[in-house]
């Protein structure tokens, strides 16, 4: 009698951590990734809600104002003014956001977030001594794909968000995504 064993496999998570895609188990550097479907489970709509998710992070600031101060591991600045340099890097799609204000854009239609823990000036450049918060966008892919998410609330609360990915051709797809929150 032969007896079948079930091995359970992990998911492969590739990060970007080391400004290349790798495994998350074979990358040398301390990084939480959050998919999106991880956000949206846990309702994290910016970058003030990974607080409570990603071990070592404290961001502050205030509700009604862009200023933001992002702190990993007691590594940051208080200064979050045009001539001050962030200690934690915030990067979009790779691009370096000059000031942490940048961080605070909507939390929807991305790939993952890295948080990437300790000083990242190799790989990421100067005043990166706290970290590197990478947000990485979905991109649009050969076929087509769609998804929306809605929730609805009290005191009227409607917020939906969704996106479309439209192959023009085997080389050439566009993606459009929208976000609305009453």
């Amino acid at each position: 009698e032969e007896s079948i064993i079930e091995r359970e496999t992990l998911e492969e998570i590739v990060v970007t951590a080391e400004r290349r895609e790798a495994s998350l188990q074979s990358t040398a550097v301390a990084v939480t990734a959050l998919s999106q479907a991880t956000l949206s489970e846990n309702d994290i709509s910016d970058v003030t809600d990974l607080s409570g998710f990603v071990p070592n992070l404290v961001v502050s600031g205030q509700e009604d104002q862009s200023d933001i101060k992002i702190f990993i591991r007691g590594v940051g600045t208080n200064n979050p003014t045009e001539t001050g340099d962030q200690g934690v890097g915030v990067y979009v799609d790779g691009v370096y956001a000059a000031r942490a204000q940048g961080a605070l854009a909507l939390m929807y239609d991305l790939e993952n977030v890295q948080v990437l823990r300790g000083p990242q000036g190799t790989l990421f450049g100067r005043n990166n001594t706290g970290g590197a918060l990478l947000l990485q966008t979905k991109k649009p892919g050969q076929d087509y794909e769609s998804d929306i998410q809605l929730s609805l609330g009290s005191n009227n609360r409607q917020q939906v968000s969704g996106g479309i990915t439209l192959p023009v051709s085997n080389n050439f797809a566009i993606r459009i995504a929208g976000y609305l929150d009453k």
